[in-house]
């Protein structure tokens, strides 16, 4: 079991909040950096599961049906099972790569920026939600599309991450050059 590196002074909060949870996972012998590549599609699908389940704990904690007169909510208890829910989130994240607390804050911090700028391009141009790959159901402009693009820069062939050939007038405005 590889040792946590020491804390440094100037850590930020993520990075130390990531780094407990992986002191913690090591210290229950779960150590998610270390998962076997055989076994690791099972740990990530059990973290997500039990986080799912965290999440569905906590919407029992908000007064959410429509049908229902009571509208409440129990902040305390709803924010223990966010919490509960992101700690297995965490634990997935360390297993799809192996990364100690500082890369994998580096690699949060730009995926959570990166899908900030595409969720403020979608409010800036109308978002419809409907511009999806036809089998996995990928939003296009969420996804790293693939492109042949012929010698006069006509887009000839457009595909998706899961293997789908997608109409090239739809993906046109996702497909990279």
């Amino acid at each position: 079991m590889p040792p946590v590196p020491s804390t440094p002074a100037d850590e930020d909060r993520l990075t130390r909040m990531l780094r407990r949870q992986l002191e913690l996972q090591r210290a229950l012998n779960n150590d998610p950096t270390i998962v076997p590549e055989n076994e690791r599609a099972n740990y990530v699908a059990g973290m997500l599961f039990a986080a799912m389940v965290e999440l569905g704990e906590a919407s029992s904690e908000v007064g959410w049906k429509s049908w229902a007169s009571s509208r409440f909510v129990h902040g305390e208890s709803c924010f223990g099972e966010l919490r509960d829910a992101f700690q297995f989130l965490v634990n997935a994240m360390y297993a799809l790569y192996g990364d100690d607390p500082a890369a994998l804050a580096d690699r949060f911090e730009a995926a959570l920026n990166a899908k900030i700028e595409i969720n403020l391009a979608r409010t800036q141009n109308g978002y419809s939600g409907t511009n999806r790959c036809h089998r996995c159901r990928r939003a296009l402009d969420d996804v790293q599309l693939n492109a042949i693009w012929s010698a006069s820069g006509v887009l000839e062939l457009v595909f998706c991450v899961c293997g789908a050939t997608l109409d090239p007038h739809v993906a046109a405005p996702y497909a990279p050059r």
